[in-house]
């Protein structure tokens, strides 16, 4: 079972977002918006699968159903994924 923690340093016009870290067998990601969507951020030379597996994860552990992955590496790009809540 995940334990979700709040982080206290978000922006007033974000929703706070789950804190999870591997140490404790948790999970982190970069950021959320409106409980909506995660947002991933990397700096990778490219997109790869570990990337977008990630994320799906990411959405399987939580309530969100969409998913921004961002690369700001060489050549910049994004993938948007969607896990809906009846497939958890």
């Amino acid at each position: 079972m995940h334990k979700i923690t709040n982080d206290k340093s978000q922006k007033s016009n974000k929703s706070q977002t789950p804190n999870f870290n591997d140490r404790n067998k948790r999970l982190k990601f970069d950021d959320c918006f409106l409980d909506f969507v995660i947002i991933e951020l990397k700096a990778a030379e490219n997109l790869c699968e570990e990337h977008e597996a990630q994320l799906i994860n990411y959405l399987k552990a939580t309530k969100m159903e969409v998913g921004l992955l961002l690369n700001f590496g060489k050549k910049a790009e994004f993938k948007r994924k969607i896990f809906t809540n009846d497939r958890k």
